[in-house]
This record gives C-alpha cells, structure tokens and sequence, in this order.
C-alpha cells in the first residue's frame, strides 16, 4: 500500500499525518503511524491487594506495546507523589484488539508497593510519537 493511501486514512480519522509501516497491509487502520494523536486505555481498577490492571495502546503506532505510568498520592506533578512504570504488553481481550489492532499486548497489571486500600491511582499513557500528551487514562 502506498504511503499515501495511508495518509488519507489518518486525515480522514482526524490525524495529522501518516505513514505506511508495512507496505504490505491491506487494512489502513492496520499499517499506519497516524501523528498527532495521543494513547487510549483504562484503568479497570486497584484490588484490594493493591494490584492495578487495566489496558492501553497508542493509536499513533498500535505495533507498539506502550508505557503507563501509575501514580500514587496525587496526578502527575503532585510533589510527594510516588510514580511506576509498567509496559502495557499483556494479552489482550478481542475487544481491547478491535480498538488497538492486535499487533501486540496491550494489557497491563502492576503491583503497587505499600498500597493502601482507599488510595487513588492515576495512570497516565506515555505517547510513542508526537501526540498531544500522555493522557490520563
């Protein structure tokens, strides 16, 4: 596929520009490295173990298995607040497939050292290419 099939499909989607990463694919959504557009994902939930799960891919590259970046104590910038980084690189379920292309894991699951039940848990995104961002997830 052409790069500039691609390039449509990305300016059709609302992003900024594009290029083909395997040149090969039949699918656009499937072979494009769509700019300016920043991570998706959520964060399922802390069980009481303290373990956060949760999913997230950037669509700007969804080949890619992403960062996230849990915080505890506060959202990003809070002083004081504790922050770990866990690879979003599990198996994911079809759904989490069909909005982040099944070209690699994009779970993740993180035990929080010295969890307290009824702390709040941010997770942020961390963008691969030029998004606007790492977004809360």
């Amino acid at each position: 596929m052409p790069n500039g099939d691609c390039r449509l499909y990305c300016k059709a989607q609302g992003f900024a520009g594009g290029s083909c990463a395997n040149g090969s694919a039949t699918n656009p959504a499937q072979c494009c490295q769509c700019a300016g557009i920043s991570p998706i994902g959520w964060l399922d939930g802390i069980s009481e173990a303290g373990v956060a799960t949760g999913w997230a891919c950037d669509p700007s590259d969804l080949t890619q298995s992403i960062d996230v970046h849990l915080f505890v104590g506060g959202p990003a910038g809070t002083p004081g607040a504790k922050v770990y980084a866990v690879k979003a690189n599990a198996r994911h379920e079809q759904i989490i497939g069909q909005l982040c292309g099944n070209w690699a894991g994009h779970r993740f699951g993180f035990t929080l050292p010295e969890f307290q039940p009824g702390q709040t848990v941010y997770a942020y995104g961390i963008n691969i290419l030029d998004g606007t961002g790492n977004p809360l997830l």
